[in-house]
C-alpha cells in the first residue's frame, strides 16, 4: 500500500496543475476534486472524455492545457 501523500499537496509552494478525466475508474473525479482543494492554488481541468490516462486519450486537449499552465506559473512566479 502507498503511504499517504496528501501533505505534499498541502504544503506546495507552487501552483499545482491537476488534470482530471471524467471517467477515471483508478481516481474517480470525485477523489480528484477533493485532492484539487488541498493545495493553496491549483489549476483544475477535466477532460470530459477520458479516463485515467487523458494524457494519451486526449493528447491535443493536455497539450494545450499543459502549455496554458506553464505560461500561466511563468508570469505568476515572477
Amino acid at each position: 500500500k502507498r503511504p499517504d501523500r496528501t501533505d505534499v499537496l498541502k504544503k506546495a509552494a507552487v501552483p499545482v496543475l491537476f488534470i482530471l478525466g471524467k471517467y477515471d475508474a483508478v481516481v474517480p473525479l470525485k477523489d480528484g476534486m477533493e485532492q484539487c482543494s488541498l493545495a493553496d492554488l491549483s489549476y483544475i481541468h477535466v477532460l470530459e472524455n477520458a479516463g485515467h490516462v487523458g494524457m494519451m486519450e486526449e493528447a491535443p486537449e493536455t497539450n494545450t492545457i499543459l502549455e496554458d499552465y506553464i505560461t500561466k506559473t511563468h508570469l505568476h512566479t515572477q
